[in-house]
């Protein structure tokens, strides 16, 4: 009875441990004007002297991930900025419709939480080796006073005190890999606030927060009153069967 209560207790406990997968979003593009690169459809839109070409490329945490190439044929320089972009939603609020704008993620704000990251994990790891050299050298003189501790129980101490340091190296550097990725995330690959010369073209990703209850995404580009919008239809495709 005791056996069956236990393994009772187990299956409710495994369960109530599990993290179902996030969902994947997908955005499929209006297909009309455009062509298809790298596995992915860009829409084309040319107005006013530019030209906008926007593709969905994943869905990557909670963000969307778009792929955007702008060229400059104006005669003069214009200022690119993800700012620029944005998509609208529109929701009905005490039985009225309530519009609300969200704008692409700034990749310099991003940036600013990761070098702040990067120095606060920078400082832990200095104070703990610190700390932990500290400690060390107490423990040390302790083993150097115990006249009766034989030298398999100092080894012991030594090699316990060895494993440590390794483990903490280890996971300083696997968190400042992460750190770093993040990093090239935002600080390489993302459209980032630019001033295009006349003739020239730019290629970025844009990041905007996931909509999950929008079956429609229109992305819109606005520079000086021009409006580029591209649509897309939402699909949700879930992880658990």
């Amino acid at each position: 009875m005791k056996q069956k209560t236990l393994i009772v207790f187990l299956s409710v406990l495994m369960t109530s441990c599990y993290y179902a997968p996030k969902p994947l979003y997908l955005l499929e593009a209006e297909k009309d004007q455009g062509f298809w690169l790298w596995g992915k459809y860009y829409q084309v839109q040319r107005k006013d002297s530019l030209e906008v070409a926007l593709a969905f490329d994943r869905s990557w945490q909670d963000y969307y991930v778009f792929n955007v190439f702008i060229v400059n044929g104006k005669r003069k320089p214009v200022v690119i900025s993800p700012e620029n972009f944005f998509y609208q939603t529109a929701m009905i609020s005490d039985k009225k419709i309530v519009v609300e704008r969200t704008l692409a993620v700034n990749p310099e704000q991003q940036l600013q939480k990761i070098y702040l990251q990067q120095a606060r994990e920078i400082a832990h790891y200095k104070t703990e080796q610190g700390n932990r050299a500290l400690v060390s050298f107490f423990e040390s003189l302790s083993d150097l006073a115990a006249a009766d501790d034989d030298e398999r129980t100092k080894s012991l101490n030594a090699l316990e005190r060895d494993v440590e340091d390794v483990k903490s190296n280890l996971e300083h550097d696997k968190t400042l890999r992460s750190i770093n990725q993040l990093r090239r995330q935002w600080a390489d690959q993302a459209l980032r606030k630019t001033t295009l010369p006349p003739g020239f073209q730019i290629q970025g990703n844009l990041f905007f927060p996931v909509n999950a209850r929008s079956s429609k995404i229109i992305i819109h580009f606005s520079h000086e009153d021009v409006d580029f919008s591209f649509k897309f239809k939402q699909i949700v495709k879930n992880s658990v069967p």
